[in-house]
């Protein structure tokens, strides 16, 4: 019994070692990759809850006009410190968060999850017909957190699916 939980110990270290790589290398490319621009995008605007303004999840945001935002110079600290992932590279121009239907973050550190994507549904359906966008990532290692309103799921390598579900179950 002791020998299958080193080997599971060490699949985890494995995972957590490769996960770090792929942070870097995702850190490095949000470095090295030009921004793209938003252009008509506004995607975020919707999904994001920004607690300054009380904006909540999945409502356009009561600054968003024609042109973007009508406060964009003073928006708030949680607009300003989003980063879109299509916007560094995530993505083709035809997997935009508006013609998508899904807008990518990354998570933050945290010692209970590892990194990954979080990918927020714009409108009711987006996941399910974005699905092969979803499986690519996937496919290339990507761990996915799956936003809906206020639920989450995890998607991606087994192990680290594993480490992000305890901690959805633990934090709620």
């Amino acid at each position: 019994m002791g020998n299958k939980i080193r080997q599971q110990v060490r699949r985890q270290a494995r995972a957590r070692r490769k996960e770090r790589k792929k942070r870097q290398h995702i850190e490095q490319q949000k470095i090295s990759v030009k921004q793209r621009p938003c252009n008509e995008c506004t995607a975020c605007c919707t999904v994001m809850a920004v607690e300054q303004i009380s904006k909540p999840i999945g409502e356009p945001c009561p600054h968003l006009c024609r042109h973007g935002c009508e406060i964009y110079e003073s928006r708030p600290a949680a607009c300003q410190g989003f980063n879109c992932c299509w916007r560094y590279g995530l993505g083709n121009d035809d997997e935009r968060p508006d013609k998508s239907g899904i807008v990518f973050d990354i998570t933050r550190h945290s010692s209970s999850i590892p990194q990954a994507l979080v990918a927020r549904e714009v409108w009711p359906g987006a996941f399910e017909q974005s699905q092969a966008f979803l499986d690519r990532l996937t496919s290339n290692g990507h761990l996915i957190i799956l936003v809906r309103g206020d639920r989450r799921t995890a998607i991606g390598p087994p192990v680290l699916v594993a480490l992000v579900q305890k901690a959805i179950a633990n934090h709620g």
